[in-house]
């Protein structure tokens, strides 16, 4: 199975977390902040470190809304982004609103069809603000 395939008939489906966030990044300083900074907003928050991670925890706990890096070693931003709405189709699952982190090329984030894109290294008020913002939105 490729990088950004899934068996999707070999899981269950999971149940929606309306106030989880899912973190991806594989610096740890970085997803620790972001975790922090998620928790202090009030939410749950699910840390992976790659993007096969991350992937493996949305098929235990679906997140609301999905907080990752574009630039990761083996899977990238927009490699688990594609398999995330492939796994949403496969379970009929809301997509999770999706907030990008990237230290280049905004060009780049903006095919991954995110909601938001934030520049690293961020602000803090911002980066909660935003979080606030794609919680309360209407899921599709």
């Amino acid at each position: 199975m490729g990088q950004g395939q899934l068996d999707a008939g070999s899981h269950q489906r999971p149940a929606r977390q309306e106030n989880l966030v899912l973190v991806v990044d594989d610096e740890p300083s970085v997803a620790e902040s972001v975790e922090l900074l998620v928790q202090q907003a009030g939410y749950q928050a699910l840390v992976a470190h790659s993007g096969q991670e991350a992937l493996a925890k949305a098929g235990q706990q679906w997140p609301a809304v999905v907080i990752s890096d574009v630039m990761m070693p083996r899977m990238d931003g927009s490699t688990f982004i594609a398999a995330l709405r492939m796994r949403a189709d496969d379970w009929q699952l809301p997509m999770p609103a999706i907030l990008l982190m990237t230290a280049t090329s905004q060009r780049v984030a903006g095919e991954i069809m995110a909601d938001v894109i934030i520049q690293k290294p961020f602000d803090i008020d911002v980066m909660e603000a935003e979080i606030h913002a794609l919680m309360r939105r209407e899921t599709p």
